[in-house]
């Protein structure tokens, strides 16, 4: 390995220890924490559940100017940037003692998370040739869905033994850690360095991807599908398992780790199987769609006649299969806006994504709310009953059947439509 190739794998590990850290966040509040969040102040579930939205309405709304500030400026300047705001978040949060600094410190975290990925993508383009992209963008995913994973069992394990506010302050302080590394990589390569700074126009490409209603189907399907994966893998879905089963807490934990570990493993390899079944895209997202449209009807019905944990958790688990779906349609969205619109097409997507996982996630709150009346609370935090679970789900389900349909609208792309127009990528130096 030659010294420009290990200079470049040290920058993406640095990087992807930062990213790691803005994974864990999206996962780990306020899902693993939402029983203890809501007895230590006193909210409702519509205002623990609004701790993931702040972060997910802001992270869906920079991504697109994320993407214009990478390429004004330089990955590396927009990352650190980004990493700065994350870390002062972090340890903000579990310092705070009120719902406002609760809130504020969670914005500051969306803030900061959202202008670290697509840096990132920008940075590793940057650093490798395109043979080489993929299978560094797989790495930049594993590592950085591995904070997730962490997000889940191993956090809930910790903060049992500590506490959520110690766990989380050693969290920040590993963040730190994390930036500090980031900043002496950047200076020894010599990559923290100023980008062009013309100016960005994203106006002709989206109108472009506006204009191609070939595309429609996936910006459709898509973010439902996705925003139903997370709102029971990072939102309610811990919760939904003990309140309904009355499983310990470690065991709902550990069966959203599963959760997180599945969606891993197909989001991953269904590109491979993608390639395998001759670059057909459409077979998978219909695969996906479909496992979700069970899923959540198995959730919906055993929330309501059979809560076990076997039943609820397998449906659980059987809703993170349906990940397999996920990379087919951003692939086919790219793909149907090709040329100069293929890469405001995959912020305009992930944008779209984050957005509904915010609303989504918002209205599971909304509608625990309504039961909150027929609530029991136990120790400071409320056990919704069985029906707010049911109705929860049945509104899930009506998304999933919309999801479904418009997946089977989809074009086939093959792989076959006309890639952007290269930029200069290069072998490192």
């Amino acid at each position: 390995m030659t010294t420009s190739h290990r200079r470049a794998l040290a920058v993406t590990l640095a990087m992807c220890m930062v990213y790691f850290f803005s994974y864990f966040q999206r996962v780990a509040v306020p899902g693993t924490i939402f029983n203890e969040l809501q007895s230590d102040f006193l909210l409702s579930a519509g205002g623990v559940s609004l701790l993931g939205a702040i972060y997910l309405y802001l992270y869906g709304l920079m991504q697109i100017p994320t993407g214009l500030l990478a390429d004004r400026f330089g990955g590396p300047k927009v990352l650190i940037a980004g990493a700065v705001l994350l870390t002062i978040g972090s340890a903000w949060f579990p310092l705070a003692h009120s719902p406002l600094a609760l809130y504020a410190s969670r914005g500051i975290i969306g803030v900061g998370a959202s202008l670290i990925y697509v840096s990132i993508i920008k940075e590793v383009n940057e650093l490798f040739a395109p043979r080489h992209f993929a299978m560094v963008l797989s790495v930049v995913l594993l590592l950085g869905y591995s904070g997730g994973l962490a997000g889940t069992l191993p956090f809930e394990e910790v903060s049992h033994a500590w506490g959520w506010r110690a766990s989380l302050l050693a969290v920040a302080a590993l963040c730190a850690l994390s930036l500090l590394v980031l900043l002496l990589v950047l200076q020894r390569t010599h990559r923290a360095r100023l980008g062009r700074v013309a100016p960005v126009s994203l106006v002709p490409p989206l109108r472009r991807i506006l204009a191609n209603h070939a595309g429609y189907p996936a910006l459709i399907a898509f973010p439902l599908q996705f925003s139903l994966y997370f709102v029971v893998q990072g939102s309610i879905g811990k919760k939904m398992l003990e309140d309904v089963t009355g499983i310990p807490s470690s065991t709902s934990a550990t069966i959203t780790f599963l959760m997180m570990l599945v969606a891993i493993v197909c989001t991953s390899g269904s590109g491979f199987l993608s390639r395998l079944a001759g670059n057909r895209r459409k077979p998978f997202a219909v695969l996906g769609a479909s496992l979700a449209l069970v899923s959540v009807l198995g959730l919906a019905l055993g929330a309501g006649f059979g809560p076990s944990p076997l039943v609820l958790g397998g449906f659980s688990i059987g809703l993170a299969l349906s990940t397999v779906g996920s990379t087919m349609y951003l692939t086919s969205f790219k793909e149907l806006n090709a040329g100069e619109a293929a890469g405001a097409a995959v912020g305009v997507l992930n944008c779209a994504n984050y957005l509904a996982v915010a609303l989504v996630s918002n209205g599971a709150g909304w509608v625990l709310d309504r039961f909150a009346g027929s609530a029991v609370r136990t120790d400071g935090f409320l056990v919704y009953p069985r029906p707010a679970y049911t109705a929860l789900f049945a509104i899930c389900l009506a998304l999933a059947a919309l999801g479904f349909t418009a997946t089977l609208l989809m074009r086939e792309t093959g792989g076959e439509a006309a890639a952007a127009p290269a930029t200069a990528v290069r072998e490192p130096r």
